[in-house]
């Protein structure tokens, strides 16, 4: 499903990617662990279109996301480490406001939202603020936003 080759990316002198390349398969999970500064998140950026690579390709389904981005950006849900949270919304509302951002809405969102706070356990903090979330609930819920979509693909 996902097929990195000779991916290189670099920053200035310092060279973050060097010919990385890496297959993950349907139904796999992969995990990437290692040091500050290995090009983990460099590697997940590139993959989701958020930062361009100085060579190499990105294959998702056969297809290059390097070049079409845009149009796979529906297969690829992306939770970064530093997610950023809208602080004066509830959970349900947070949820809502990024089910709008891919067209779904009404009792479909509602729907939607429900099920995903549900899967995360956080059904019975649905109307708490998201400033009054311990930081563990903000992750389970931005991990619900990156489900919104119903991707193929995990970030």
């Amino acid at each position: 499903m996902i097929e990195i080759k000779h991916l290189y990316k670099r920053y200035g002198r310092f060279l973050a990617l060097n010919d990385f390349s890496l297959n993950v398969g349907n139904g796999e999970l992969f995990g990437f662990v290692g040091s500050n500064g290995a090009g983990k998140t460099t590697t997940m950026r590139i993959c989701v279109g958020l930062l361009k690579a100085d060579g190499g390709e990105v294959l998702i389904d056969g297809e290059q996301m390097l070049k079409n981005h845009r149009r796979l950006a529906d297969k690829v849900g992306y939770v970064p480490d530093y997610f950023g949270v809208y602080k004066s919304l509830s959970a349900s509302e947070y949820l809502h406001f990024f089910a709008s951002a891919y067209g779904i809405y009404g009792k479909e969102a509602d729907r939607l939202t429900d099920e995903l706070l549900d899967l995360v356990n956080l059904s019975h903090k649905k109307d708490t603020d998201v400033n009054g979330l311990s930081r563990g609930m903000k992750q389970r819920l931005c991990l619900a936003r990156g489900m919104v979509h119903n991707p193929d693909i995990m970030n």
